[in-house]
């Protein structure tokens, strides 16, 4: 299914109609991109592999990780985390993520084994040892 036009309303609770049907944290991990953003102030977020419930969201700013902020699921296709960001997984591989009261912003994934230019890194480089 595609994913819907547009972001979920900031006076949502948990945008359940914005959900994607079928539920797995796996497919919440990886890089993103904020839709009309730029991926040099906060626009490239990393998603950590999950441990039982919980992950790390790592937002970047010059291509540098910056902010670690430890998040849980809190239902299917939902996330919230300690620095006050909700996640919703919904259709067409996309993230709606939300910060305190602010408006949603929606993410994409970043294709594997795409580069960021001139560094020769992949964008989903980075791993966390266990």
């Amino acid at each position: 299914m595609a994913a819907k036009e547009g972001v979920p309303p900031c006076t949502t609770c948990c945008a359940t109609e914005w959900k994607a049907a079928e539920y797995d944290k796996k497919k919440f991990e990886g890089v993103w991109l904020v839709e009309k953003g730029s991926p040099m102030c906060c626009g490239k977020v990393w998603v950590i592999p999950h441990c039982c419930c919980y992950t790390c969201v790592v937002f970047s700013c010059c291509y540098m990780p910056l902010l670690c902020d430890l998040t849980w699921t809190c239902g299917d296709n939902c996330w919230v985390s300690e620095g006050g960001s909700t996640y919703i997984y919904g259709e067409g591989d996309v993230v709606y993520h939300q910060w305190m009261c602010c408006p949603y912003e929606k993410l994409t994934r970043v294709p594997a084994g795409v580069t960021r230019a001139g560094s020769g890194a992949p964008a989903d480089g980075m791993a966390m040892a266990r």
